[in-house]
């Protein structure tokens, strides 16, 4: 076939006409469930449906017991989850850095308040406009 202005033409025709068929199936589709919708095992077969759907778009999936192959809750998760670990007590000398700064001006002060939340902050965790 010759790709040609006719041939876009009558592919252009059939794609429209698809497309209205699929809408006109699609409303048939809905005017039936609507229907059935007032019968009140539809509607409890429609929630159910909506739940199911809904549980399977969550991305979260956490199991409540962690077993071994003999089914027995493994102790050491166990022991990890129910018993207080000793901690390290750090003590970190904090340095003073007496240092020259400039002092933050009024005008800096009013751009930060116009920026939008959520833009990037530059490498020294400032905002790219200061």
């Amino acid at each position: 076939m010759e790709n040609n202005d006719e041939n876009k033409e009558v592919y252009k025709l059939a794609t429209k006409e698809a497309k209205k068929s699929a809408a006109r199936a699609k409303a048939r589709a809905y005017q039936v469930l609507y229907e059935d919708m007032e019968n009140i095992d539809r509607q409890k077969w429609a929630l159910r449906m909506v739940k199911h759907r809904d549980r399977n778009s969550k991305d979260i999936y956490q199991p409540k017991l962690i077993k071994d192959e003999k089914g027995n809750v493994l102790e050491y998760f166990n022991k990890l989850m129910n018993e207080e670990n000793p901690r390290k007590n750090r003590q970190e000398t904090q340095r003073v850095v007496e240092k020259e700064t400039s002092k933050i001006t009024t005008e800096e002060v009013e751009k930060s308040l116009k920026m939008k939340s959520g833009k990037a902050l530059s490498p020294d965790n400032l905002p790219v406009e200061v």
